[in-house]
């Protein structure tokens, strides 16, 4: 394999999607295909979405976790990852790039979901990504 992956790790907010968002808007990556997912917190909600998405884009349809108020208890939804996730990674692969904003503990239960990221690791498409 002649391309590298990239992930990041680090405390929660210092920035480790920034990186990714810039690194995605600068001249290098400019005009390339991205494609992949993100998850983003609004609330006590947690959406997986397509990795250019608009935040608009979070509905019932993405919600892949929910937060209760204690904020260290949140209940996941692997199904979501399972189609949802599955679907966005399978269209990723006709990408230049490949974003995986995050992984962690809320798809540990989605296991085609983590097959197809196996997948996608073991090919030549670069992917960049945070890992919680």
């Amino acid at each position: 394999m002649s391309n590298k992956h990239i992930f990041l790790t680090g405390k929660v907010q210092v920035g480790k999607s920034t990186i990714i968002q810039k690194l995605l808007s600068s001249d290098p990556c400019r005009g390339k295909r991205i494609g992949g997912f993100r998850t983003v917190n609004q609330g006590r909600y947690v959406y997986i979405m397509g990795a250019e998405q608009p935040l608009s884009s979070c509905s019932e349809k993405n919600i892949c976790g929910y937060r209760y108020m204690d904020r260290l208890n949140i209940d996941s939804y692997p199904e979501v990852f399972d189609n949802l996730g599955c679907s966005l990674l399978e269209n990723a692969e006709r990408s230049d790039i490949i974003v995986m904003d995050e992984l962690g503990f809320l798809e540990s239960e989605a296991f085609a979901f983590q097959k197809k990221i196996l997948e996608i690791l073991d090919g030549d498409t670069p992917v960049i990504g945070v890992i919680k």
